[in-house]
């Protein structure tokens, strides 16, 4: 796409480069998301990665974030699945290993084409808007401004033990 849309023609290992140089960057200054972990931790239901990127990086991104002990065995990557959000079939893939029917399952997306995945998949969309616009989340059941408030409705939910 992108030599398509500038008329540049990039070199065969492109795309391994920028990975490399991401991988980088991320291992050295990725910080969770406040609030990841006191979510993870209190859930009593099972939850997974489910994300349009290669398994390597989830995990790497997991790792860098000290969160991949919570994701070790539960991590579903459309690389592997075959399929890309705002597709659904990632979020129905994961629903379908842990044997829960998607109308049972909450997603938690900070994305529009997640949130897109989510809703198409019949699954009940909670949003992570960390920007003043919220309007391409708008489509998701609820938005929310932080993970802490995430965490507060799924306790209001009972889905969680604190």
């Amino acid at each position: 796409m992108l030599e398509h849309e500038t008329g540049i023609e990039l070199p065969a290992s492109f795309e391994s480069d920028v990975r490399q140089r991401m991988s980088s960057v991320f291992k050295e200054q990725l910080q969770p998301v406040e609030g990841a972990l006191r979510l993870v931790e209190s859930l009593q239901v099972p939850f997974c990665v489910a994300s349009s990127g290669p398994r390597k990086k989830i995990e790497e991104n997991l790792k860098s974030t000290n969160l991949y002990t919570h994701f070790a065995d539960k991590i579903f990557s459309g690389y592997e699945i075959g399929s890309w959000k705002p597709d659904p079939g990632l979020f129905l893939a994961a629903a379908s290993h842990f044997g829960v029917a998607p109308r049972e399952c909450i997603v938690v997306e900070d994305s529009y084409v997640g949130v897109s995945a989510g809703i198409a998949a019949n699954m009940t969309v909670l949003a992570l808007s960390t920007t003043a616009d919220d309007r391409p989340l708008a489509a998701a059941n609820r938005v929310f401004g932080s993970l802490d408030q995430i965490h507060e409705f799924f306790v209001s939910q009972d889905l969680s033990k604190t």
